[in-house]
């Protein structure tokens, strides 16, 4: 027989995710020996005996031919069973048209009738979208954006949730259970998985047997829809840290009513990992609701009355929005704006549309307040009349002043109280890292942790002698002590440990700003001059520096230039710390004042692994491991103008440097960096 799959979300919106349904029953359907084809709906579907019809959104709309089509048929129930409905057409002629069987919650609210089995536990089709994807490509679209459809397993190794959240789609099933093996729909080929669960954590039994699975495979993998953190405790915390997580670990944080279960599980999972950590914060849903509760007894009410309590509700879920994007910033986590299809109606359109636009944008969101994130968009409109962002600032700062003034100038930068990386790739204050049940300095001294363990908790930089400038009081090991023990580390360490130690922190483009970005582009004999010429008991300003560096007979701004960038180079390479007075100044670090009494070779091997320290070039070769970064394509999402050309140049010059390690998958990674 001839069958059509037709996946209405791609036809419709056009979506980043297979049909995974779709996948499986097309399995099913050519094991007997069947033709399926992915079809779109304006091709002719009446040479098919067979239509599968699927969409996930109830928004997505059929085109007004399959919808004729579809109200035609008579014939069975359009809720039937695959296997049920290709058994009948293997037993009859086929007819004058085709058979239609539609499924998914953007038809039926519960979902509509399960898969039998014999299609739910089947390997998915994963070759389904293989024509579509490549005439796309054909057509212009990059390859990347079908990453989901080419690179990843899918499945779902548990169902079910016992929540039963109104919002969400998924209530059919009043508990979590069991479901498949990862075995199941794993495919050796495929790089990555992603996996569809409900809730995993809300399995009693079996969540950790699902982890150990994953773990067998070796591959990174991600629970797509998020992790239920009000289920989090040390066990489970500790396992998903220690997993091989793909991309940011996603929780979410939907009512402002669980801020303090929310905040307890957080100081929790802090205790645990520094990776980056997205919440989805849900709004424009609770004034909907309370809006429709109010009315159902407020009959009666006048209109005028009716638009009154719906302001009044709508402007209490735009506080909460932003309170619940206050606690994540002071948790250092990054808030994803998810917003209710009634935001639309919403007297607060805009506004929600401008804190999606802020938050779901870390790079904005990690630097700019919401009010300069506004700002900076008017700026670069460069028209004198209000661009939207701004405009629906104003217009809300005009109707909500306190509002405004309590939550438009909060940074992520200023009140995140777990910083991770920060000015020159240091700590710019005392860190919590010794209240945290990671990789500290206290383990380090009494052999708990492995050196495995420090060399990821020093490229990490969850440890650094920084952090004892003003350490806690359980902290017992010195400054000296901290050097030591980091150059013995690195001395040894061949560079397949440390790479392996790159590999395995989080950090990504998002994360840089311009001072994690080195700006000289020379080779070493400048740090020598650092270490040698500065006296270990003195803090000298950036004109210090660049006149005991470069010849006599420069202006002043030559010497703060120059001494500015070398001090800065630096600190990143673990050699000099600034004090907090100003104008600032640098002096050694622990290390600098360590490795000053090493010759020039032991140096000069301790700066080229310490290279794999510099956040920018670690990001460039974790990119390299799996794609082809381009240096000037990152820097512009850091610097503008000319300072792009200079610092490629800079870094540059360092892969030449660390391309004299000679070694191999370090060279492998850095030839496929882009110039």
């Amino acid at each position: 027989m001839n069958i059509g799959m037709i996946d209405a979300d791609l036809s419709d919106n056009g979506t980043r995710h297979p049909n995974l349904a779709q996948m499986k029953m097309s399995a099913y359907c050519k094991s007997r020996g069947h033709h399926v084809r992915l079809l779109t709906d304006e091709e002719d579907i009446d040479d098919y005996d067979l239509i599968i019809i699927s969409k996930v959104f109830d928004f997505t709309r059929l085109s007004d031919k399959l919808n004729s089509k579809i109200s035609r048929y008579k014939l069975r129930d359009l809720n039937t069973s695959i296997v049920d409905d290709v058994k009948f057409l293997e037993g009859t002629k086929k007819g004058n048209e085709p058979i239609f069987a539609i499924g998914g919650t953007g038809f039926f609210p519960d979902g509509g009738r399960d898969l039998d089995d014999i299609i739910e536990h089947i390997m998915p089709d994963y070759d389904l979208y293989l024509d579509f994807i490549n005439i796309q490509i054909k057509k212009g679209r990059n390859k990347a954006y079908f990453d989901d459809y080419l690179n990843y397993s899918i499945g779902f190794t548990s169902r079910g949730c016992f929540r039963k959240c109104s919002f969400c789609v998924n209530k059919k099933y009043d508990h979590a259970f069991r479901h498949a093996n990862v075995s199941e729909f794993l495919d050796k080929n495929r790089p990555m998985i992603y996996l569809w669960d409900d809730n995993v954590f809300a399995l009693t039994d079996g969540w950790e047997e699902i982890f150990s699975e994953l773990k067998a495979t070796g591959k990174p993998f991600q629970f797509r829809q998020g992790l239920d953190i009000r289920l989090l405790d040390e066990k489970r915390a500790e396992v998903l840290a220690k997993s091989k997580y793909h991309g940011d670990f996603i929780f979410a944080f939907d009512h402002i009513q669980e801020k303090d279960i929310i905040c307890s599980k957080l100081t929790l999972w802090k205790n645990y990992t520094n990776r980056t950590t997205k919440l989805y914060v849900l709004c424009a849903y609770d004034p909907t609701v309370k809006f429709a509760q109010w009315s159902r007894f407020h009959l009666d009410s006048s209109e005028e009355d009716r638009k009154a309590i719906k302001r009044k509700f709508e402007i209490n879920d735009v506080v909460n929005t932003f309170e619940r994007i206050r606690i994540l910033m002071q948790f250092g986590c990054l808030p994803y704006i998810m917003r209710y299809e009634s935001y639309k109606n919403s007297n607060y359109r805009d506004i929600y549309i401008q804190l999606a636009r802020w938050c779901n944008q870390p790079q904005f969101f990690k630097k700019k307040s919401f009010r300069e994130f506004c700002k900076a968009n008017q700026d670069y409109s460069g028209s004198k009349n209000l661009c939207s962002s701004y405009k629906a600032m104003l217009e809300f700062e005009n109707e909500n002043p306190e509002i405004a003034e309590k939550y438009f100038d909060l940074r992520y930068d200023e009140i995140n109280i777990y910083p991770v990386i920060s000015d020159y790739g240091r700590y710019p204050r005392a860190c919590p890292v010794c209240s945290r049940n990671i990789v500290t300095w206290n383990k380090t001294m009494t052999s708990e942790a492995t050196h495995k363990d420090f060399l990821k908790a020093y490229f990490g930089r969850n440890i650094d002698t920084i952090c004892l400038e003003k350490k806690h009081k359980y902290c017992q090991i010195s400054e000296d002590d901290a050097a030591k023990t980091i150059v013995h580390a690195l001395q040894s360490s061949n560079f397949d440990e440390i790479l392996d130690a790159v590999d395995s922190i989080s950090i990504t483009r998002d994360d840089l700003v311009s001072n994690l970005i080195p700006q000289p582009g020379k080779g070493f004999d400048e740090l020598d001059k650092l270490l040698e010429r500065i006296d270990e008991s003195s803090s000298l300003t950036y004109e210090d520096i660049g006149k005991l560096l470069l010849v006599e007979n420069r202006t002043h701004n030559a010497y703060e230039k120059f001494g500015e960038s070398y001090s800065k180079y630096g600190s990143l390479m673990d050699i000099i710390q600034f004090s907090e007075e100003i104008p600032i100044k640098a002096r050694l670090s622990p290390v600098g004042k360590y490795i000053r009494y090493l010759d020039k070779d032991q140096r000069h091997d301790f700066y080229l692994k310490q290279m794999l320290r510099i956040p920018f070039i670690q990001v460039l070769i974790k990119e390299a491991k799996t794609s082809r970064p381009s240096i000037s394509e990152i820097m512009e999402t850091v610097v503008t103008g000319t300072t792009v050309h200079r610092r490629v140049i800079a870094i540059r010059s360092l892969l030449k440097n660390l391309h004299s390690a000679n070694n191999e998958r370090i060279d492998m990674r850095i030839q496929k960096i882009d110039d």
